[in-house]
């Protein structure tokens, strides 16, 4: 995966609070479905992955699964890049993978990654979103 470039990556940390404020309570498909559609997406990839760092390192988010914070973010983050799915099954529009029809021929969707922010507010109180409790 290619890096950032230092000025696409300080301007990202610059609208940092404003990420907090736009997607505070949502789930990581809101962040994912804020970038711009045009990117490729590897771009799209690098720039998601570097919001959520920020976000994270920020204290302003927490990764939560099963009820339980996930105490290191990176694995997280390495997860989410060894089990990225192929351009092919990803359904951009949902950050959800697309399984071929079943024998109904109905499309089947399904979260490829466990977990979803947990947002730390002023007080250090959290707010789950809801695939975080799943």
């Amino acid at each position: 995966m290619r890096a950032l470039l230092v000025d696409e990556r300080e301007r990202l940390k610059a609208q940092l609070n404003e990420f907090h404020e736009n997607f505070y309570g949502m789930g990581v498909a809101a962040i994912w479905c804020q970038i711009e559609p045009t990117l490729s997406m590897e771009k799209k990839r690098e720039i998601f992955l570097y919001i959520l760092r920020l976000l994270f390192d920020s204290n302003l988010v927490k990764w939560g699964c099963r009820s339980e914070i996930v105490q290191d973010f990176s694995l997280v983050l390495e997860m989410m890049e060894s089990c990225w799915p192929d351009d092919d099954e990803f359904d951009d529009d949902q950050f959800l993978t697309v399984l071929p029809y079943d024998s109904d021929g109905v499309l089947k969707t399904h979260a490829w990654i466990e977990g979803d922010l947990v947002w730390v507010d002023d007080c250090g109180k959290y707010l789950w979103s809801t695939d975080a409790e799943l």
